[in-house]
């Protein structure tokens, strides 16, 4: 058996017991494992143990990479918020721009019924004017019709009438002319 073995396994099974609180606390950190390969480091050197020295070099690459592991990590997570914070920024912006999109379209929708709505009402309007100025050509005509219909009227009335005073003068003549013939008679 070689006696550099029985410190080995004293001084693993201690760092191990050392390490137990710190693993609990912060898992695998590249302090505690720093702090290990340092321990053993100079328990190899001072028991001239290769072996206990090359485990420190590993526990220092091993701490080394952690800690590479970390940073990396932490950039990752930066990153990561960085990246957060940028998609909400866009995811904003774009819910911003919907919005102003939607409000245009709402203005337009708004502007094109409005202007239908007066083109409407300006057709309306034209139609109801034709619609009256025909209804007053109508009324005027019927005007004119009437009057034409009176004077026509008040010409036959005028024609019966010197008819009648015709008449009526032929029978004052006829009855004249009758007492005259009478006196002529007798």
């Amino acid at each position: 058996m070689d006696i550099r073995r029985v410190p080995r396994s004293i001084l693993n099974t201690q760092l191990r017991i050392a390490r137990m609180p710190f693993d609990r606390l912060l898992g695998q950190n590249p302090a505690v494992d720093a702090a290990e390969a340092t321990i053993r480091d100079t328990v190899g050197t001072i028991l001239r143990d290769d072996t206990l020295r090359q485990d420190a070099a590993l526990q220092r690459a091993k701490a080394v990479q952690l800690q590479e592991a970390a940073r990396l990590a932490a950039e990752a997570e930066q990153t990561r918020r960085q990246a957060e914070a940028e998609y909400a920024s866009d995811v904003n912006e774009a819910q911003r721009q919907a919005q102003e999109q939607k409000a245009k379209i709402e203005q337009e929708r708004q502007a094109k019924a409005r202007q239908v709505s007066e083109e409407t009402a300006r057709k309306k309007a034209a139609t109801q004017k034709v619609t009256q100025a025909r209804e007053e050509r109508i009324r005027e005509e019927e005007r004119k019709a009437q009057l034409q219909a009176a004077a026509a009227e008040a010409e036959a009335l005028e024609a019966k009438q010197e008819e009648l005073a015709i008449r009526e003068e032929a029978q004052r003549l006829g009855a004249a002319a009758n007492g005259v013939r009478t006196r002529r008679k007798t």
